[in-house]
């Protein structure tokens, strides 16, 4: 991870807001799954959705706020998001600059 991380800033370079984003992920589901939730959720209404993320990038989901507490994401549900995302983005990009143009991919 570490060596992900140093390679996902601009030119290379180390970017600390990765691992800042990381750390508020994980920050944010600790104090969810610690919370009286009962007092946000309404029984009367759907799950609320948890999102942490940059107001200018694509949202990391964590779960959903339900008056019997937190539940977390399920790994299969956080894979088929990044594999839908990553359809919505491959048909964009060859859109804009052709599939000949497109890295392979590991998905």
């Amino acid at each position: 991870m570490i060596q992900t991380l140093k390679h996902a800033g601009e030119n290379g370079k180390f970017d600390p807001q990765h691992l800042m984003l990381g750390y508020a992920i994980i920050t944010a589901a600790r104090l969810l799954e610690e919370a009286d939730c009962e007092q946000v959720a309404d029984p009367s209404t759907e799950p609320i959705g948890v999102a942490v993320g940059w107001d200018s990038g694509h949202p990391i989901y964590l779960g959903f706020i339900e008056r019997s507490g937190f539940a977390r994401r399920s790994a299969a549900d956080g894979i088929a998001g990044a594999v839908k995302y990553k359809a919505r983005f491959d048909a964009a990009f060859d859109a804009r600059f052709g599939p000949e143009n497109r890295m392979k991919s590991a998905f």
